[in-house]
């Protein structure tokens, strides 16, 4: 019984310490950082064709 009242606490204190991040920045990040990960990489490829002409 005692292992399981520590369990709960433990996951309880997790999901307090997780609340306190801002998911939603977080993602808005990344998602900015693949979205100019990939113009660049369309760019690269389009220099990559006209210098291969």
């Amino acid at each position: 019984m005692m292992a399981k009242m520590d369990d709960k606490s433990r996951l309880i204190r997790w999901v307090f310490l997780l609340q306190e991040f801002d998911m939603e920045g977080l993602l808005g990040v990344i998602y900015k950082h693949l979205e100019v990960s990939c113009l660049m990489l369309k760019h690269w490829k389009s220099l990559s064709v006209v210098i291969e002409n």
